[in-house]
């Protein structure tokens, strides 16, 4: 990437992003999370800032609000959070830990657009309830889950904040997906999701060629940097075509406790 800003910079910017997200997000007392609407849905903590609050109580508040709604939820940990040991102070609250992911980005001003290994022809955005249901089933194919109500709703209800792509074989077959979110009031920051390939057409570019064209939107977007938290795997195709890893990420999971006391 030749962004010719710090990775000290990059993460402030991104920071501020993450304090005042676009969408269905609750920001108060220094959070910002979402709640299930729907059965089955958990939570998501995406920023925590407890500033001179106890932590321990802070933590506390959290997953009161969560087990008093009956629901378990992700407090995603970056690696530059404080206290520096939050991963190890949540382990020891009871949550469970995740697999780590390298916080990628991808400065889309500045760097040079990645050759499209496949044509971009076999690429559509979807827009539809019928595509939906395509795609939601592409997921549980790749990933082994869905593709999750809260980003049905976002499609459905406010299609402006995402974008998601399918790739298909010559002959009409869809094989991979990709999702951009367009949570960003200041157009700074665009996240890349839920990239993935069917395993009998993995390293035949298709991912690449996703990653391609949700770049091209992003620039035509005005978008200054594209966002991904990737896997080892994903890393290792990510990083040639453009991305720098500048921190990481923990997802860790937070499921009532039965018969847990919470009022």
């Amino acid at each position: 990437m030749n962004s010719t800003e710090s990775t000290e910079a990059i993460l402030e910017r991104f920071d501020r992003h993450r304090r005042h997200p676009r969408g269905e997000w609750e920001i108060n007392d220094g959070v910002v999370r979402t709640t299930g609407k729907e059965a089955d849905e958990t939570g998501f903590l995406l920023f925590a800032d407890p500033g001179q609050e106890d932590l321990d109580a802070f933590i506390q508040r959290q997953t009161d609000h969560y087990d008093a709604l009956d629901q378990s939820f992700e407090w995603k940990v970056y690696s530059h959070d404080p206290p520096p040991d939050l991963v190890q102070v949540l382990e020891s609250k009871g949550f469970k830990r995740g697999q780590t992911e390298a916080f990628m980005v991808f400065d889309v001003y500045e760097t040079p657009l990645p050759q499209a290994p496949r044509p971009m022809e076999t690429v559509r955005q979807i827009h539809t309830r019928e595509d939906w249901d395509i795609f939601d089933q592409l997921c549980r194919k790749i990933f082994g889950d869905t593709a999750g109500a809260w980003t049905r709703r976002r499609l459905l209800n406010d299609p402006k904040s995402i974008a998601i792509f399918m790739a298909h074989t010559p002959d009409g077959i869809p094989v991979a997906v990709g999702r951009v979110d367009f949570d960003d009031f200041e157009n700074e920051f665009a996240g890349l999701f839920c990239g993935g390939t069917l395993e009998p057409y993995r390293k035949q570019g298709y991912y690449r060629t996703l990653v391609r064209r949700r770049l091209e939107l992003l620039r035509a977007a005005g978008v200054k940097y594209a966002f991904v938290d990737a896997f080892p795997a994903s890393q290792r195709i990510l990083e040639p075509m453009g991305f720098r890893p500048i921190a990481e990420t923990t997802p860790m999971m937070w499921r009532k406790t039965p018969g847990r006391d919470t009022g």
